[in-house]
């Protein structure tokens, strides 16, 4: 799960930012991806305005951080 993969990144020293995606929409569901490590969250299906305006700031600081896999 995103919680657990999340903690091992950032246990390995990944400083990079971590969004999570998830279908799991509750309210508490945010807080426990921000308290694994993560820096924001979003929900699917996904709001392709709300995604770029949460990956704009990083890529525009650091282009190569725009990974697709």
């Amino acid at each position: 799960m995103v919680y657990q993969a999340t903690q091992n990144l950032r246990s390995a020293g990944y400083k990079e930012p971590i969004i999570a995606l998830t279908a799991h929409a509750m309210t508490e569901d945010r807080q426990k991806c921000i308290d694994a490590g993560c820096d924001d969250y979003i929900t699917k299906p996904i709001d392709p305005k709300k995604f770029v305006g949460l990956i704009e700031p990083s890529v525009a600081r650091e282009p190569s951080l725009l990974i697709i896999q």
